[in-house]
């Protein structure tokens, strides 16, 4: 699967393009853990002030680096957390709005997207070469014509019904289960809007922004555009099943970061299909995903990442089948 965690974060002060002065800092003594992601300060989790709204943050909820408007008094790119540093972008966009990329086109992308992923999900399963399993889940390869780089393919089921299957999948803030690897993600935009000409019901749109932490090379961050669907690519009517497509994007809002390389997102979709079983009803999950993380990855790494992933989607079944709301 292509995963998501998305941290809850609260605003930490007062947006830091719009303010008329440095904001005061908040005492080390005040907080003893990032105002971000929660997590604790200890000897190898520093604290750091974020030069733009004052609050205190660990290393990967800051370590991005942005000029301060003039009334800051600070010269030179600054740390800043998370949150300013969207605000700052937005700000940016704002006040010069031909310095950054256009929005795309967001019906093309996923009329074009649509058409690329329904032969993509036709594959027949024996083309697919099993790469690492347990008992909830596998995880297979597949080289296409086209391309030099593995597709991936993960199969998982959850005994689950769909509604509840799919309920803790879409609660973002449940990925930290079952997700360790994700430092950041953060949605740009969403709507419901209909895509005109599509015979599947939307049930959400998003632009997201998603930054991974990846061991021995550079992380990589991605930007796609994501869409929730009733039914399947080639069943939209299953009133059983729901899918996830998505595929990398441009957007403004989301800048090149220095020493993160930006992965592309090819062509991704997960579907959740309910059936009868004996003991009751299971979802079958699907992922069928094409990237590359550009740049040179060590086979090692992606071994790793193969079996670290079947691992992690053993961890979200054995979650959802716990989980009580």
């Amino acid at each position: 699967f292509f995963f998501f965690f998305f941290p809850s974060l609260e605003p930490m002060a007062e947006a830091a393009d719009g303010a008329s002065e440095a904001p005061e800092w908040v005492c080390d003594a005040d907080v003893d853990g990032c105002m971000a992601c929660k997590k604790q300060f200890k000897l190898t989790r520093r604290r750091h002030h974020c030069r733009g709204c004052g609050g205190l943050f660990c290393d990967d909820c800051s370590s991005k680096r942005r000029e301060l408007p003039p009334a800051f008094n600070l010269k030179g790119k600054q740390r800043v957390c998370d949150d300013c540093f969207f605000r700052l972008q937005q700000a940016s966009i704002e006040e010069n709005p031909d310095l950054h990329p256009a929005k795309p086109n967001y019906d093309d992308v996923h009329k074009k997207l649509v058409e690329e992923l329904k032969p993509f999900v036709s594959i027949p399963d024996e083309e697919w070469k099993k790469r690492a399993s347990n008992k909830h889940a596998s995880i297979h390869t597949k080289k296409l014509e086209t391309s030099s780089i593995l597709s991936v393919k993960s199969v998982a089921v959850v005994p689950c019904p769909l509604d509840k299957t799919w309920r803790v999948y879409c609660d973002k803030d449940l990925w930290k289960n079952w997700q360790p690897d994700m430092k950041e993600c953060r949605t740009l935009e969403e709507w419901e809007a209909p895509v005109p000409d599509c015979s599947h019901k939307v049930l959400k749109r998003e632009a997201l922004y998603v930054l991974l932490n990846v061991p021995v090379v550079d992380n990589r961050d991605v930007v796609i555009y994501s869409c929730m669907l009733e039914g399947t690519l080639h069943d939209p009517d299953n009133a059983r099943a729901r899918s996830i497509i998505s595929c990398s994007i441009t957007h403004p809002l989301a800048p090149g970061i220095k020493g993160v390389v930006r992965a592309e997102v090819t062509m991704s979709v997960t579907e959740f299909v309910e059936r009868d079983v004996e003991d009751g009803v299971h979802t079958h999950i699907t992922s069928v995903l094409h990237t590359d993380p550009k740049g040179l990855v060590p086979p090692m790494v992606v071994n790793q990442g193969l079996s670290r992933g079947c691992d992690q989607v053993k961890d979200m079944v054995k979650f959802m089948m716990k989980y009580e709301a």
